[in-house]
């Protein structure tokens, strides 16, 4: 029977002298290989450059427009005025390619304005003359021919009249029906 009591306790000597032998620390092992990139990794390489797709709409940005601006009629005679505004914005290039619209308003309180040229119809409601235009580089002449009224023509009867001129260039599409209120509209122009 002693030789059964005493395996227990050389079993116990032998496991505390395991555990004392073990210890927590020890010397670092070598660094292992670097592993690869995931999904959040180094972007690829670049692809080629692509063909350059069609040119856009002209912009909105393009169109030009003056503030309204107050005629200084001169008289040509017998009821004849003409009136030069200048528009420097007017080159050669927009006389090729563009378009302007020219609009007059009888004085600077007037609600009412209207696309030029026009015909002018007097108070009474008898045709009078036609308010004329006359684009050119730098320069818009508005005019009219001699009155059916001795007395009148633009200089009496609109001496505060006003014009306000929009240039479109090439490219940029117009509204099928032309009014001011759907071009100011169409550009963002202030009315």
């Amino acid at each position: 029977m002693k030789q059964i009591k005493t395996l227990p306790f050389l079993a116990a000597i032998a496991f505390s002298f395991i555990i004392i032998s073990c210890s927590k620390t020890g010397p670092a092992g070598p660094q292992g290989p670097a592993g690869t990139n995931g999904s959040n990794g180094t972007n690829g390489a670049n692809g080629a450059t692509g063909a350059q797709g069609p040119q856009g709409d002209t912009g909105v940005a393009n169109v030009q427009y003056s503030q309204w601006i107050t005629a200084s009629w001169v008289s040509e005679g017998g009821g004849e005025y003409t009136g030069n505004f200048a528009a420097a914005p007017i080159t050669q290039g927009v006389l090729d390619s563009g378009v302007v619209l020219v609009f007059g308003r009888d004085n600077s309180s007037g609600s009412y304005v209207y696309s030029l040229p026009k015909e002018f119809y007097n108070p009474s409601g008898a045709f009078n003359y036609t308010i004329d235009v006359l684009i050119s580089v730098g320069n818009i002449r508005v005019f009219n021919g001699v009155p059916t009224t001795a007395d009148s023509g633009l200089g009496i009867d609109l001496p505060n009249f006003q014009i306000r001129y929009i240039i479109v260039p090439g490219g940029v599409a117009l509204p099928s029906s032309i009014t001011y209120e759907k071009i100011c509209q169409k550009f963002n122009i202030n009315l």
